[in-house]
């Protein structure tokens, strides 16, 4: 299965973007969906309060599932994303090293 990998980018409030490794992005998780990846990033622009990275770590055959790594800068805006999403996907938390 061929796998793409990298960061997006990284938003904040104001709509500031700019390619970005994470830095300064505390916590994460491993998010596996089928949906849109641009109705995410249009979620988590209305709803963080700080930064933020989606960053592909795998894909199917058909780009359709798909596995995220989505970085927050700050705790409350993942915790967020879970409950409004938890019952959707499937997550995992990331350890930051």
């Amino acid at each position: 299965m061929p796998t793409a990998r990298g960061f997006l980018r990284v938003k904040n409030k104001s709509g500031d973007s700019a390619d970005s490794d994470g830095k300064g992005l505390s916590c994460g998780i491993e998010f596996k969906t089928n949906g849109s990846i641009m109705e995410l990033e249009e979620w988590l622009e209305t709803n963080s309060e700080g930064k933020f990275t989606i960053g592909i770590e795998d894909m199917d055959d058909k780009r359709e599932s798909k596995t995220l790594i989505i970085m927050f800068q700050f705790e409350q805006d993942k915790a967020k994303f879970l409950a409004k999403h938890s019952g959707r996907i499937n997550f995992a938390d990331k350890k930051i090293i």
